[in-house]
């Protein structure tokens, strides 16, 4: 019997110990922290992202304090980003837990024999403990069934009186956390910065020449391949010369006055040079070419009054400036006539203004490439206008102008679009002739 009672005290102690312990220290919390990508060059974004179990609040330095969440970082150098969780402390109340087998039954029969109030009354009144002091009374405790009842609402006492009973002491809780933490690695620039150098000659415009030819130089280093890259010059401005990385005494036509060469990379100068064209010596410039001084000023032509009067006509085609290109070529075709030796002729073209096209008396099929937009020609002679032609230069079906590249870009249309035409102007540069 004692061996028993013993034991059965160690199951309790053992069991209440285990609750205790289950109750104090809670179920502590677990969390995970990821980047994506793990990796990344300097100034480029990984996406911090964390997840917890059995937590009640997360704490990721700024970002958030859920139990999951996600932010976006850009490090310039290699960081580790932590997150730390916690479990609230539960308390506990004291308590019975547990169930026992209850006895179900009656104090039965009738009170006799007695000298106080209960004479006469049925033995039902009494519990089962009353009822055994009311056995020499007629009383007598009737047995009839047992059920399984909650211990919860025993006392101490009670609690341990009673088999599968297990009392339960009050407990103070213990916050749990923990933390961890992901690491984005930032890997060292492979591209060093993008540098080019270039030159170029000034030169000299011949007697009756409207440009000279300027030899061109240019390298560059450490280009990434589809950044855009363009040699340009001024005069006019945004003269594309070429796309090529790299050249050597590159030819290049330009016209009176300073030029301006630039190497253009990702809408930055990497490079510029300045240079100019003269006219030779004993030449001066007199708007569309170099001539001898001595012919600068107009000659009376009504002097000459034995000389049929001077006469000329110029035609010009409309074109399409293809995907991709800043100018599309107009075909030229120009007559004179009764024109006097040394006297100013040439045939210039507006857009831009005073650009000169030929001083050739005749011309049959001549290609010259026009800009966006209208144009016109102009047939001049001792400073007076013998004709003029009309040309208009329009981007392609599905491409428009783009100012910042100077160029015709393909554009998205809507699938029942037509090209720009006479009744359907959409192309914002189209003009009619």
């Amino acid at each position: 019997m004692n061996l028993n009672k013993q034991l059965f005290l160690s199951i309790f102690v053992f069991i209440s110990i285990f609750f205790v312990a289950s109750r104090v220290l809670a179920v502590a919390p677990t969390c995970t922290v990821t980047a994506t990508p793990s990796q990344v060059s300097s100034g480029e974004t990984s996406v911090i992202n964390w997840t917890s179990m059995n937590a009640d609040s997360c704490n990721s330095s700024g970002h958030g304090t859920g139990t999951n969440g996600s932010f976006s970082v850009t490090p310039s150098v290699t960081t580790a980003y932590h997150v730390s969780c916690t479990k609230n402390a539960v308390n506990t109340a004291s308590g019975c837990t547990g169930s026992y087998q209850a006895v179900v039954g009656q104090c039965q029969g009738t009170v006799h024999g007695s000298t106080g109030d209960y004479e006469g009354q049925s033995c039902n009144v009494f519990d089962e403990n009353a009822c055994a002091g009311w056995v020499v009374h007629g009383c007598h405790w009737n047995q009839y069934a047992t059920t399984e009842a909650s211990c919860s609402p025993f006392s101490h006492n009670e609690c341990i009186a009673n088999g599968g009973c297990v009392w339960n002491p009050s407990s103070t809780g213990i916050a749990q956390s923990t933390s961890c933490s992901g690491t984005v690695t930032v890997l060292p620039n492979t591209h060093t910065v993008p540098s080019g150098n270039i030159s170029a000659t000034s030169c000299t415009i011949l007697d009756g020449a409207s440009t000279c030819n300027s030899k061109v130089t240019w390298s560059t280093a450490n280009l990434v391949s589809g950044v855009h890259f363009e040699i340009t010059r001024n005069n006019p401005n945004h003269t594309n010369i070429s796309s090529q990385s790299h050249a050597i005494n590159f030819v290049n036509p330009i016209n009176f006055g300073a030029s301006t060469y630039y190497i253009y990379y990702d809408n930055t100068i990497l490079g510029s040079s300045a240079v100019d064209a003269e006219c030779i010596t004993g030449d001066v410039w007199d708007g569309t070419k170099c001539v001898l001084s001595s012919l600068v000023n107009p000659i009376d032509i009504n002097a000459h009054s034995n000389l049929n009067q001077p006469a000329g006509t110029i035609s010009a085609t409309s074109c399409t400036i293809p995907n991709g290109a800043s100018t599309c070529n107009s075909n030229l075709n120009w007559t004179t006539s009764n024109l006097i030796h040394g006297v100013l002729f040439a045939v210039t073209r507006n857009n831009p203004e005073f650009t000169p096209v030929s001083t050739a008396p005749a011309g049959t099929n001549i290609s010259n490439p026009i800009k966006i937009g209208n144009s016109t020609y102009f047939l001049y002679y001792n400073n007076q206008i013998l004709g003029t032609a009309f040309a208009s230069a329009n981007c392609e079906y599905g491409s428009a102008w783009y100012d910042t590249s100077s160029s015709c870009e393909v554009t998205s249309l809507p699938a029942n679009d037509v090209p720009a035409s006479k009744n359907n102007p959409k192309n914002p540069h189209y003009q009619e002739n």
